[in-house]
Order: C-alpha cells, then structure tokens, then sequence
C-alpha cells in the first residue's frame, strides 16, 4: 500500500509540475514560450533572488493556473527540496532550470505539430489527386465507345 501511495503522489507530482510551468512558461495570447528569465522576474515580486510559497501562488493566478491548497503544497515541497534544502525560497537556478525544460519540450512540441500537419495534407492532397484522375480516367473510358463512330465506308 505505501508502494502504491508512493506510485500516486509521484504521477501527481508530474502532473502538476507540467500544468504549473506550461502555464507559467506558455504566453497566454500567443501560445508561444515565454523566456524563463522573465517568468523568474515576474514571481520574484520582492527582486530578492529567490521565490517563497506566496510569490509562486500569485505567479500561478496570474497565469491563470489555480491550485488546490493540498496541490499547491505537493509541489512547493518538491521545489523547495530541489535546490538542495528546503528553507522555504526556491532559487534561481531551480526555477529557470524547470522553465527551460517545460520550454524545450513545448519548443519540440511547436516544430513537430507543423511537421506533422504538412506531411498530413501533402497525403491526402496526393490521394486527392490520385482520385481525381482515375475519376477521370473512368469518365474518358464511358465516353470512349460514344466517341466512336463507324466507319462510313
């Protein structure tokens, strides 16, 4: 059962480690990553280096990511322990390090998905075309006989 439990708090733990930095790191308005720098900048609100519990909270609102109390503290004890000790701030270095590698993947993510979709429309333009001429062909075919007329001599 502790295994199990173990098991469940870790997949939460990604789970709300990839909603949290998606919505901070993603521009609302564009989709587009933002850079973890200026994210880091925004929760910092006192500019003293490092982010405490309240700075995050208010980062994710203005993000437009709300947390269950519970969630919020799920999280905040993994990143608080990721710098090496858990003293209550989450430094720099932390929090542009998970901002980086949520950009990363959203950036592998924004190249794949155009990728993907050309290759798909070049498919079905080619099947498009290939029905277009047997279409025709068929048509050329039927009319064929009626094009025919007999010899007069």
């Amino acid at each position: 059962d502790a295994v199990r439990l173990a098991e469940e708090q870790k997949r939460l733990k990604f789970h709300l480690t990839n909603k949290v930095f998606k919505a901070l790191c993603t521009d609302p308005q564009t989709g587009l990553p933002v850079d973890p720098k200026d994210v880091f900048r925004k929760l910092d609100a006192d500019g003293g280096g490092s982010v405490d519990v309240e700075e995050f909270r208010l980062g994710l609102e203005s993000a437009q990511c709300f947390l269950k109390e519970s969630e919020l503290e799920l999280l905040w004890a993994e990143l608080d322990g990721d710098d090496g000790e858990s003293d209550g701030q989450v430094d720099y270095e932390v929090v542009v390090a998970k901002l980086q590698a949520t950009n990363e993947e959203a950036l592998q993510n924004a190249t794949k998905k155009p990728r993907e979709v050309i290759q798909a429309q070049a498919s079905s333009s080619l099947a498009n075309v290939g029905r277009k001429v047997a279409r025709a062909e068929r048509e050329r075919q039927k009319a064929a006989p009626l094009m025919r007329r007999p010899d007069p001599f």
